[in-house]
């Protein structure tokens, strides 16, 4: 396994090649595009029609695995699955996306940052 030392030094190259305007795109507009369409997509949509068909406790279960694998097959996908099935409770029980959509928008624009600006 790579030291975290390592992984921090490649991800700040990596990092160094992205353009500014797209650094900028990440944290300035990515964040509300996922932050509401996914929360639509996944949320709404998913745990609506599942739960058609399954209790709801599994469509928020089954909506957060598929929403963990739409971010690919990672350790992000790991956190992006415990994140949705967080957010899928909260939509369960309350059934309003501005909460959530919130949150995910803020959740997305610190990350982002962090990501793409901390390490650079």
């Amino acid at each position: 396994m790579v030291p975290w030392e390592e992984y921090s030094r490649l991800w700040s190259e990596v990092v160094k090649g992205i353009p500014l305007y797209a650094r900028l795109y990440m944290v300035l507009v990515a964040p509300f595009t996922a932050g509401i369409f996914e929360e639509i997509i996944w949320r709404w949509f998913g745990i609506e029609s599942l739960s058609r068909y399954y209790s709801v406790n599994k469509a928020v279960i089954i909506q957060a695995i598929a929403f963990g694998l739409w971010h690919g097959l990672s350790l992000h996908a790991v956190a992006t699955m415990i994140i949705g099935l967080i957010y899928g409770l909260v939509y369960a029980r309350r059934r309003k996306l501005l909460i959530i959509s919130s949150s995910h928008i803020v959740t997305d624009i610190v990350g982002f940052y962090l990501s793409f600006f901390a390490s650079a």
